[in-house]
């Protein structure tokens, strides 16, 4: 996924509930592509390409990290290689929980992101990931999980309510 589709995606989520019949499945990408159709944010499609498109790919770090003695500039990151027992783990470790089972704190994403990236980046552990990440880079991959586990979330809702 690149960049540009995370942005927007993000912004999808933040801006669904402003969502109208008129503007709803417009491109809002601004790139040179062809626009196309997107789905209306919160929809079942919506949902779909949310989880999709966030689960995995390649975050470019605005200032390298060191790890074993080498400067990483981007990070791989693979949301489905964390196991269930890693996932509960995360969640527990975290001082500030998140309200509800449909939230995450920041440290919960942020540290749910750096267990992707090591899980998906060779020779990066998930402590070199948070010790060197810069404000920036810790406050979009925290997004970035935020993202990935609340879609999930409402595409889980959708695969439990149906009969």
């Amino acid at each position: 996924m690149d960049k540009t589709r995370i942005d927007t995606v993000g912004e999808d989520v933040e801006n669904a509930a402003g969502a109208t019949e008129e503007n709803a499945g417009e491109n809002t990408v601004n790139s040179d592509k062809p626009k196309t159709k997107r789905p209306v944010p919160g929809s079942r499609e919506w949902i779909d390409m949310a989880v999709e498109e966030s689960r995995s790919g390649k975050f470019k770090l605005s200032k390298p990290i060191r790890a074993n003695g080498r400067d990483v500039e981007a990070l791989e990151f693979d949301f489905t290689k964390i196991t269930g027992v890693e996932f509960a783990d995360i969640m527990d470790r975290s001082r500030n929980k998140a309200p509800d089972a449909y939230n995450i704190s920041a440290p919960q994403a942020l540290a749910l992101f750096a267990e992707a990236a090591a899980k998906a980046t060779g020779g990066v552990d998930k402590f070199d990931i948070i010790g060197g990440m810069s404000i920036m880079d810790a406050i979009k991959a925290a997004q970035v999980a935020e993202l990935f586990f609340r879609s999930v979330s409402r595409q889980g809702d959708e695969r439990i309510t149906r009969s």
